[in-house]
């Protein structure tokens, strides 16, 4: 019976991200049933209760002081797996910040030195930005037992990054949602909007979009992906006419299947964030993406055709009436193929990964040098975290789905 650790970046919640911590797992027990499965999150409750997912969990993401605390169970999770899956959230990049590279590095490198195999399902690569991260990144590109990325772009930066050619592409991993869409529920009359404070959106233009909505569907509901929205929603809604506030409702949901829900139950849905277009799309709502970066577009192509596709800099009312009047879209049969494609993308890789080479003594000890360097970072960055947190405290509300204890 395999045993599998998953690494993502998991448990934050943000939509995307937990979507694809459910499908990994989902993935894994539908064509290895009864393994055993680890996933690394930030927050076993949060991971457990919002994403419903039962495994056992491994908390703490590096370079921060909870990676440090609860260090033993990482090693053991490493140890007592036959393979280190990582992905389905998180990228091989720094686009986001550098922080982002370690989060999976360090327990691949535990991965090298324990002899244990690990590869790389459905991520994206954007690509290095920061010159002391790449020799590390190329390190460990190099050394995946397996590698797939979620479009071509990416794979062809991995190969680059880790010299191989061996990369495979497959379909998104958010796409073994599909199984989660047998029955659908009627839609009701509001229509659903999500939208993220970075890139910058001209306001102006998406006040004018939200109020059409609001003017033709009678209800507008802003879907909260991750918590950093609530706080961007409000503000931007504060600046409307009463009215439209009034036909507003921000909703954070408190799991991932109530999120779908008010995806699957909404009249239409005009979405910026990749995972939201997917989820609508697999609920077969009348779609308008909101296209700001090369996985969107590359989605929306992928369905080929039915959707409407805008910039963000095009965004108006014109659009609102436009999605409003756009019928249902037939992508049943694409959205199937899309679902087969990235199941046997996983599973490809995972059987391959089960199959790994054993490390040489040079690259265990390669790995060990990262490793220290690593340790060293997140051991500094614990110190400085800990006295912010010892001075300020800490800052971020619980989501609600821990409740107010949480």
């Amino acid at each position: 019976m395999h045993s599998f650790y998953s690494i993502g970046f998991f448990g934050i919640p943000n939509l995307g991200d937990e979507l694809l911590a459910a499908m990994v797992v989902a993935g894994l027990r539908a064509e290895f049933p009864g393994c055993t499965l680890r996933l690394q999150t930030r927050d076993a409750r949060l991971s457990r209760r919002y994403a419903g997912i039962e495994a056992e969990f491994v908390e703490g993401h590096a370079p921060w002081p909870e990676y440090l605390r609860h260090l033993p169970h990482h090693v053991r999770a490493v140890a007592r797996s036959d393979l280190v899956v990582i992905g389905g959230g998180g990228l091989i990049g720094d686009r986001y910040g550098w922080t982002a590279i370690p989060r999976y590095a360090i327990d691949a490198c535990w991965a090298v030195l324990l002899g244990k195999p690990y590869v790389f399902v459905g991520l994206g690569v954007p690509g290095i930005r920061r010159r002391w991260l790449r020799p590390l990144t190329r390190f460990l590109c190099r050394h995946a037992a397996a590698a797939c990325c979620r479009d071509p772009a990416s794979a062809a930066r991995l190969k680059a990054l880790g010299g191989r050619d061996d990369v495979a592409v497959a379909p998104d991993l958010g796409n073994l949602v599909r199984m989660r869409f047998s029955s659908l529920p009627e839609p009701r009359g509001y229509a659903l909007m999500n939208f993220r404070e970075k890139p910058p959106l001209n306001e102006s233009r998406l006040a004018e979009l939200c109020g059409e909505l609001v003017e033709r569907c009678g209800e507008l509901v802003l879907l909260v992906a991750e918590a950093s929205d609530v706080g961007y929603y409000e503000r931007i809604v504060a600046g409307w006419p009463a009215r439209w506030q009034a036909a507003t409702r921000i909703v954070n949901p408190l799991s991932l299947d109530e999120a779908i829900r008010w995806i699957c139950e909404a009249r239409v849905v005009a979405a910026e964030r990749l995972h939201v277009n997917l989820l609508a799309a697999h609920a077969g709502r009348p779609l308008l993406t909101l296209d700001y970066e090369e996985k969107v577009g590359k989605f929306v192509a992928s369905l080929g055709g039915g959707s409407l596709v805008c910039m963000l800099d095009e965004m108006g009312a014109d659009w609102a009436r436009r999605l409003v009047a756009t019928d249902a879209p037939a992508w049943s049969s694409r959205l199937d193929e899309l679902a087969r494609e990235a199941q046997a993308g996983l599973v490809g890789t995972v059987r391959k990964g089960l199959n790994g080479r054993p490390y040489r003594a040079r690259t265990r000890a390669l790995a060990l040098v990262h490793l220290l360097g690593i340790m060293l970072v997140t051991v500094a960055c614990s110190v400085v975290v800990i006295v912010k947190r010892l001075l300020f405290g800490r800052r971020s509300r619980p989501h609600p789905a821990l409740g107010s204890g949480g």
